[in-house]
Formats: C-alpha cells, sequence, structure tokens
C-alpha cells in the first residue's frame, strides 16, 4: 500500500531490492487514486511498470488464477483465488 512517506522507497529502493533478489512480481497500490502498478521480471529485471487504473482487476503473471481486485473503493483490496 503506497503512502506519501514511502512511495520514493517503494518506487525506487524497494523495486531496486526487489529485482536484485530475483521477486519475480511486485505489485504497488494507491489508495487515493485506486490505481495499481504491476512489476513483472523479464529476464534479470521487471518489465516497464503496468498502471491498472480503479476497477479493473490485476492478474498475477506468476500465480494461476489470482488476481487482486479493485473495487470502486480505493480503500477495499480483496485478493480473489479460483474456486475449485
Amino acid at each position: 500500500m503506497l503512502s506519501d512517506s514511502t512511495a520514493n522507497k517503494d518506487f525506487g529502493v524497494k523495486k531496486e531490492l526487489y529485482e536484485r533478489s530475483g521477486i519475480r512480481e511486485y505489485w504497488i497500490n494507491h489508495p487515493d487514486t485506486g490505481a495499481a502498478f504491476q512489476y513483472v521480471r523479464d529476464g534479470a529485471l521487471f518489465a516497464p511498470v503496468k498502471e491498472h487504473r480503479r476497477g479493473v482487476a490485476v492478474h498475477s503473471s506468476i500465480f494461476c488464477g489470482l488476481q487482486l481486485g479493485l473495487p470502486g473503493s480505493a480503500r477495499g483490496l480483496t485478493l480473489n483465488a479460483p474456486s475449485r
């Protein structure tokens, strides 16, 4: 969850640390706008960020069927996995 006090760290230092550590996917949610930013590994680095607007579900590129639902309210987040 992004905040004004951590934005530079989340988009900078933390993203670079996750890249170096081999993390395959990194999501940041902006609580004020409801946007979600999705970084997905492409080789050694993250591909350019994908920005998803409020109300659009973000689908994981590594966990089949897992999505971050972005409802109309910027504060409400849900994780949805496929039912078996």
